[in-house]
């Protein structure tokens, strides 16, 4: 399905327009964000497994030193015997904080749909068109598939890159000065060239689905792709 929207994506608008609607849009783009949050978790986690590094961290099941202090003899809270520091994997913690974004990247994934294809009507001629708001959500949607490909290529790239530099160090500095590294390497340089190919693929498919939708010229729906695709592109490297 990714290979006729993204070969000929005229005929695959085409066969589709008078289905296309804004509950097919908000349908597929859950399930693409669904899968766009999958792979990242993925990514992350294979990425969290090769920071071996330890690091002292205060211990969650000790109370504070001063309750601790407050109190002698049996009459001190349950947990001031433990120790007052842990030693942890510095890939566990990456792994957990890394666990609290994915909801916001799922919810993120789902407003940059929606602003999209806000900008896309706007400046692609749908607000002057035949056709709706939906229909051009549904392009944005369909084109959100090749996203998800380039997502998967990346994490693998990445995943490549990250073999090559050494990530099991204790120090955050320098395990953030090797995550910079990560992201210089051939492969870390291919992931990025990989997301920029498929922003320009995405382009294409929008001018030719609001083309169909909308039946306004071609023109005027690539300059307002042409237009959005620019402003994506710039904030991507940023």
């Amino acid at each position: 399905m990714i290979d006729r929207a993204l070969w000929i994506p005229e005929g695959f608008f085409e066969a589709r327009r008078d289905r296309m609607n804004g509950f097919r849009a908000t349908g597929l783009a859950f399930g693409v964000a669904l899968l766009l949050t999958a792979l990242s978790g993925v990514a992350l986690r294979l990425l969290a497994r090769q920071m071996t590094g330890t690091t002292e961290i205060d211990n969650p099941g000790r109370p504070s030193e001063m309750t601790c202090e407050a109190f002698h003899g049996d009459t001190q809270p349950s947990g001031c015997d433990e120790p007052a520091t842990i030693t942890v994997e510095v890939g566990e913690l990456f792994w957990e904080t890394a666990v609290e974004q994915l909801p916001a990247l799922f919810f993120g994934v789902l407003l940059l749909w929606l602003f999209t294809g806000v900008g896309l009507h706007l400046l692609a001629g749908g607000h002057v068109g035949e056709g709706s708001f939906g229909q051009t959500l549904e392009v944005v949607a369909w084109s959100m598939l090749i996203n998800v490909l380039s997502v998967a290529i990346s994490a693998g790239l990445l995943w490549l890159a990250s073999q090559q530099v050494d990530l099991a160090v204790s120090s955050p500095g320098r395990l953030l000065s090797q995550m910079r590294r990560v992201t210089t390497t051939l492969p870390g340089i291919g992931a990025r060239v990989v997301q920029g190919l498929a922003l320009v693929a995405q382009v294409g498919v929008w001018t030719a689905g609001l083309t169909v939708v909308h039946r306004n010229e071609r023109a005027v729906a690539a300059v307002g792709s042409v237009i959005v695709g620019t402003v994506s592109l710039a904030l991507l490297f940023i």
